[in-house]
């Protein structure tokens, strides 16, 4: 499980990419928003299981 720091941190860079994402589509660079929100949702991802398995911790 990751502490408190990583989650923010992980968190902030999630919020960067997304509108990293936003701002390469709105220039036209459909491709490059693409990868830059896939790279956000791998993020999110990890944050999804952590609780997961903070939750699966908790009730065991």
């Amino acid at each position: 499980m990751l502490d408190h720091e990583a989650l923010s941190k992980l968190d902030d860079v999630a919020g960067l990419l997304l509108r990293l994402a936003e701002q390469r589509t709105a220039d036209g660079d459909d491709a490059s928003g693409t990868v830059v929100a896939t790279a956000a949702d791998q993020v999110l991802a990890v944050l999804d299981l952590n609780a997961l398995r903070t939750r699966e911790a908790k009730a065991a």
